[in-house]
């Protein structure tokens, strides 16, 4: 898992083998956020997709998002964070995964 903070840009959390499958996301805010609206998100995905894994349903004010659907990867893959903007805030992304990390 990686701490993103709400101004943090692209980042990445894991790189994967191919053959890797990703259960599931789990996005939970760590502290206050503030100076956010309806456009502040976090997006989880890779190079093709940048919220291939999570898209909706984080929550600054400190609720937990889940997604649970699972994809397999044909190739090496980053798993990316990408923030949307708010004042101040940050947050603990967690990718569940079966199989391996890129050494």
């Amino acid at each position: 898992s990686v701490v993103v903070a709400h101004d943090g840009g692209s980042q990445n959390v894991v790189n994967l083998t191919s053959g890797s499958t990703v259960l599931g996301v789990v996005v939970t805010a760590t502290n206050t956020w503030t100076g956010y609206n309806d456009t502040t998100n976090i997006e989880v995905g890779d190079s093709g997709d940048t919220n291939r894994y999570f898209d909706e349903g984080f929550e600054p004010d400190g609720a937990q998002g889940r997604c649970d659907a699972q994809h397999s990867l044909g190739a090496d893959t980053q798993i990316l964070v990408t923030q949307g903007t708010a004042g101040a805030g940050q947050a603990r992304v967690t990718v569940l995964f079966s199989g391996s990390e890129v050494v």
